[in-house]
């Protein structure tokens, strides 16, 4: 299967065809009972908060709303600088559910639960949002046994896992035909899409990376440019004066 933005389409109006219900991730267990469709859908964020948005809005003109989950100590975004902030909202804005994305690399082992809850309130606090959801960064790699934290969702929570068919696209491996037939049967599904397989060119995981790595350069030259246009327009020896004189009056 082909990863791009008109297949991604293709995948959720295979999902509405269905008569499926969208729900906030920390709704899993209110909805485990009922009779109607359910489909969590979660977008993991982990290297670019536009390709988030792209998929944001193709699924808010669909009227699907969806969980994104960001990371608070990433390497290739800050969460908190103006202009993710700008696509956060944006997000929100279109309808959709926000939870923290986190990579329990980055925790010791000894305060590990205190840290979580830690950084969940921080981001909470920063975007004015009470956080009921949280996802794991690469979960093949951690034990989860040591989690101990009382959250509405959990993305690797046994229960959750045990009513909710998984289904990931994870490494660019999506098994389109396990999604149609559980879809057609009206199980209740867990749907992980990463938005930049879907919204970058190529159908190659390196060509993908690499443009994302494109873009990150193109990013850092243009502040690069805006800086040395910075440093031009000021009068370096001029700028010295001023300081030396006020200094002097300090004293």
């Amino acid at each position: 299967m082909q990863f791009n933005i008109q297949n991604y389409k293709n995948i959720l109006k295979l999902i509405k065809s269905q008569n499926y219900n969208f729900i906030e991730a920390c709704e899993w267990k209110k909805k485990s009972n009922i009779k109607k469709k359910i489909i969590i859908l979660r977008h993991d964020i982990d290297f670019d908060l536009e390709y988030a948005l792209n998929i944001a809005k193709i699924e808010n003109k669909l009227n699907i709303k969806s969980n994104f989950f960001f990371l608070i100590n990433d390497e290739y975004y800050n969460i908190f600088s103006p202009q993710s902030e700008k696509i956060l909202k944006k997000i929100l804005n279109l309808g959709h559910y926000v939870g923290l994305h986190i990579d329990p690399s980055r925790y010791d082992n000894i305060n590990f639960n205190k840290n979580i809850k830690r950084d969940i309130k921080y981001f909470g606090n920063f975007y004015n949002l009470k956080i009921n959801s949280f996802s794991f960064h690469k979960p093949t790699i951690y034990n989860f046994s040591k989690i101990n934290i009382n959250f509405a969702y959990h993305s690797y929570n046994k229960k959750l896992l045990q009513e909710y068919k998984y289904i990931s696209d994870s490494s660019m491996v999506f098994d389109y035909k396990l999604l149609n037939d559980l879809v057609t049967q009206g199980k209740k599904i867990h749907l992980l899409i990463h938005p930049l397989w879907w919204t970058t060119n190529s159908n190659k995981i390196d060509s993908k990376l690499n443009e994302v790595i494109n873009k990150k350069i193109e990013t850092l030259n243009h502040i690069f440019y805006n800086y040395k246009t910075l440093l031009k327009s000021i009068n370096i020896n001029k700028s010295k004066k001023k300081f030396l004189y006020h200094l002097k009056l300090m004293k």
